[in-house]
């Protein structure tokens, strides 16, 4: 799991009026939360919070908060709790950290990334991906990236489930094994069926001793 670096700064006053000069100034209003400390009000530089977010790990990133302000720099080794997002603009407008003890197991949500293009797929049937994350628990350094699935081999009515992943060792799979994942479905009928003609245009002359036809079945 990538840990990359990101400087903090404590913010002394708190309030609406100061989160919107924060952002107006390039910077992220934020709040460190964890196990053994008091919550701490900080801010960091919009850009490079958003650079992390770049990499492989995505919100699972670790990071070594350097945190400035009120005495001497200071260190804590935090991931990313909770991102809030303006409606419209979708710009990040608050982040929540937590605190993490390298030594101690989290839980953590992981992308499944599908690979390769499934033989139902080629045969005319609809791939649905149901299931695009799950739940593990591990040590933060032995995190994944993601969990891929391979889905060349998979049929029209066939599916992949949770338990058709490979955990890395130290990896421990919470999201229950039966949940499905990906799955192939058959294309619906996409020719209508034709109307059966009007009556008096299907009639013939009756004629003696043959059998008489009848109608054609026709998502701060």
């Amino acid at each position: 799991m990538q840990r990359l670096s990101l400087e903090a700064e404590v913010r002394s006053r708190t309030g609406k009026e100061v989160a919107r000069k924060l952002r107006a100034a390039g910077r992220i209003p934020a709040v460190l939360y964890g196990r053994g400390i008091d919550p701490v009000a900080l801010s960091v530089e919009a850009k490079a919070f958003e650079s992390a977010l770049l990499t492989a790990a995505g919100t699972n990133v670790l990071l070594d908060l350097v945190i400035r302000g009120n005495g001497a720099p200071r260190n804590e080794i935090a991931m990313v709790q909770e991102i809030q997002r303006d409606v419209l603009r979708r710009r990040i407008v608050h982040v929540d950290f937590h605190k993490i003890h390298l030594t101690e197991k989290i839980h953590a949500r992981i992308p499944v990334v599908l690979r390769g293009e499934a033989r139902g797929v080629k045969e005319g049937g609809i791939l649905e991906h149901l299931l695009r994350e799950v739940e593990v628990e591990c040590l933060p350094t032995a995190l994944p990236e993601r969990f891929d699935l391979d889905v060349s081999d998979l049929m029209v009515g066939h599916s992949l489930h949770v338990s058709d992943l490979r955990a890395p060792e130290g990896v421990t799979l919470l999201t229950s094994p039966e949940e499905t994942i990906v799955t192939i479905i058959a294309p619906a009928a996409g020719v209508e069926e034709e109307a059966a003609p009007p009556a008096e245009e299907a009639a013939e002359p009756e004629l003696v001793g043959a059998e008489k036809k009848g109608p054609e079945e026709s998502e701060e």
